[in-house]
């Protein structure tokens, strides 16, 4: 009995391990110049929306952009002081003033339009089940204090029989992998 419980509390401390490690937040040089900000409603600013675009900006060991709640807070933060408890609308002069608040010399400003559908398709002989549909159109604007550097504009979609969180979040993670490959060509190449 006894080396059933040291075999089990074992394995418990290597599957807490392995957890702790893989969600340890990723540590950035101080060389990094440019933040990527997600403006998008709740739905879309939660963890594994917020871990999408960290992944794909930011691929293996890669230090592109900062992104993630610091630069979220710190959003929320210039609109305070601008006198407004709430994010208002994001306009070229918006883009341009933030970056002088933030302290990086660029900013990637992501914007996602997500539209939902279900419809009725073949599931076998005689049933038909709900499917989800989400198509998201995401814009990319990467800016300095005075000039916008790139646009990319980035459109896909994915389905679901299940939920239309798996078809939103399909969808996101294919449009993010499409802009941050353009965004990541543009910070190597300036092309």
């Amino acid at each position: 009995m006894r080396k059933f419980f040291v075999a089990f509390a074992t394995l418990l401390m290597c599957v807490g391990l392995q957890v702790s490690v893989s969600a340890a937040p990723r540590v950035y040089s101080r060389n990094v110049d440019t933040c990527c900000l997600l403006i998008a409603t709740p739905d879309l600013k939660t963890e594994d929306f917020m871990n999408a675009v960290e992944d794909k900006i930011n691929p293996e060991n890669q230090q592109n952009a900062v992104v993630g709640t610091a630069v979220q807070t710190k959003y929320q933060e210039y609109w305070l002081n601008k006198g407004s408890l709430e994010e208002g609308k994001l306009t070229k002069d918006v883009m341009h003033d933030f970056v002088k608040f933030s302290g990086f010399k660029k900013c990637l400003f992501v914007v996602p339009t997500m539209q939902m559908e279900k419809s009725k398709v073949p599931s076998g002989l005689f049933m038909r089940v709900e499917q989800n549909r989400a198509s998201i159109e995401i814009k990319g604007f990467l800016v300095d204090d005075s000039n916008i550097l790139k646009i990319i504009n980035v459109t896909q979609n994915d389905d679901s029989n299940h939920s239309e969180l798996r078809a939103k979040r399909g969808a996101f993670e294919k449009g993010i992998r499409d802009l941050a490959s353009q965004f990541i060509t543009y910070i190597k190449t300036g092309k």
